[in-house]
C-alpha cells in the first residue's frame, strides 16, 4: 500500500506536471509569450489535455490512444521549447513568483489533505460517495470505450452509462483522467483524489494570474460614474462638450472664470480629482497593483521592457488626466488675468 500512496501522490502529479508543461509550451509557441504568459503555461497545458482527451474519446477505437496522445503534444511542447528550458535550468528557477507558486501549493494541499495525512491511499476527501461512484464509472469507461453507449441495461452501471453519454454529458475530466489513468499500472480509483487536487493546484495559479486585472476592471467600473458626473456642471456651464468651447467660456475674466472659482464646480473637481487617482492606480486606489499581496499584480510575469511599458503607459495616463482637468477646471490655456 505504500507503494500505491507513493505512486499515487508522488510519479502520478510529477507526470501531470510535465505533460501539462508541455502540452503549454505547445501553445505558448503557437500563440506567443504575451498571450500565454509564463504563469499560465501549466494551466493552459492542462486544458489543451482535457481537449486532447475529449477528442479521442469521442471515439471508441481511438479512445485508448488518448493517454499516448497527450505524451506525444507534452513531448512536441518540451522538444520546440527546448532553448527557454534550457535558460530556465540555467538560472535554476530564479525570478520564479513564490505568491503563485504558494498559491497553488496551498490550493493542492488543502485538497489532499484528507488523504495524504492518513498516509494510506484513497478516495476519500470532499465528495460524497456516489458522486465518487459515478465518476469512476465514467473515467473508466472513457478510458477503454470512449462515448459508445452500451445497447441493453442489464444492469445499475450500464444504466448510468446510457443516462450520461445519451445526453451528451461533456466529460472533460472524466476523459482525462481515464486517458492519464491509462498510462500508469494504478488502478483509476486510487489516482482521483490526486487528480482533483492537481486540478485545484492549476485553477489557484490561473486565477493568480487573472486576479490583478479583474480588480483593475472591477475598480475602472466603480469610479467612471463618479468621472463622468463630476463632468456633467461643467458641460452645462459652457452649453457644449467642445474642450475649446469650455475652455473659451473660462476666459473671459482670468482666473475667477475658471471653473473650479467662478463656476463654483469646486466639488465636482474634487470628484474628479479623486475618480483619476483611482483611474491612474495612484496610492491608495492601486488595488490592481496590491504589491503587497500580488507582487504588482497582474504584469508580475513580464520583465525588462514589456514590463516598463506598463509604468510608461500609466504615466500617460496620469498627464492625459491632468491635461483633461486644466482644460475643464483651469480654463486650458487662457490667461489667468483674463483678455
Amino acid at each position: 500500500m505504500i507503494g500505491i500512496f507513493l505512486f499515487a501522490w508522488v510519479v502520478f502529479p510529477a507526470l501531470m506536471i510535465v505533460l501539462s508543461a508541455g502540452a503549454g509550451l505547445v501553445v505558448r509557441s503557437a500563440a506567443g509569450p504575451i498571450a500565454v504568459p509564463r504563469l499560465l503555461v501549466m494551466p493552459v497545458g492542462f486544458a489543451l489535455l482535457v481537449v486532447v482527451c475529449g477528442l479521442f474519446c469521442d471515439s471508441a477505437s481511438l479512445a485508448p490512444l488518448a493517454g499516448p496522445a497527450c505524451v506525444v503534444v507534452a513531448v512536441m511542447g518540451l522538444v520546440l521549447a527546448r532553448g527557454p528550458l534550457r535558460r530556465v535550468i540555467a538560472r535554476r528557477a530564479r525570478g520564479t513568483d513564490l505568491w503563485a507558486l504558494g498559491a497553488a501549493v496551498g490550493a493542492w494541499a488543502i485538497v489532499a489533505a484528507p488523504i495524504v495525512l492518513s498516509g494510506k491511499p484513497g478516495f476519500t476527501g470532499y465528495a460524497h460517495i456516489v458522486d465518487i461512484s459515478y465518476e469512476f464509472d465514467l473515467s473508466a469507461h472513457f478510458a477503454s470505450s470512449g462515448r459508445s453507449i452500451p445497447s441493453v441495461a442489464s444492469s445499475a452501471y450500464q444504466a448510468d452509462l446510457m443516462k450520461y453519454l445519451g445526453s451528451g454529458y461533456p466529460a472533460g475530466t472524466q476523459s482525462t483522467l481515464g486517458a492519464l489513468s491509462n498510462l500508469t499500472p494504478v488502478d483509476l480509483s486510487w489516482l482521483y483524489q490526486p487528480f482533483l487536487a492537481f486540478l485545484a493546484a492549476m485553477s489557484a495559479l490561473s486565477l493568480y494570474a487573472l486576479l490583478g486585472s479583474l480588480r483593475a476592471t472591477s475598480q475602472m467600473i466603480s469610479y467612471e460614474l463618479a468621472l463622468g458626473l463630476s463632468l456633467v456642471g461643467v458641460v452645462l456651464r459652457a452649453q457644449s462638450l467642445s474642450l475649446r468651447d469650455i475652455v473659451a467660456s473660462q476666459s473671459a475674466h482670468g482666473a475667477i472664470s475658471w471653473n473650479v472659482f467662478g463656476g463654483f464646480q469646486f466639488i465636482a473637481f474634487f470628484i474628479y480629482l479623486m475618480a483619476a487617482y483611482a483611474e491612474t492606480n495612484r496610492s491608495p486606489f492601486d488595488l490592481s497593483e496590491a504589491e503587497s499581496e500580488l507582487v504588482a499584480g497582474y504584469h508580475t510575469e513580464y520583465s525588462s521592457m514589456k514590463f516598463a511599458m506598463f509604468f510608461m503607459a500609466e504615466y500617460a495616463n496620469m498627464i492625459t488626466v491632468s491635461c483633461v482637468a486644466t482644460l475643464l477646471f483651469f480654463g486650458g490655456a487662457a490667461s489667468p488675468f483674463g483678455h
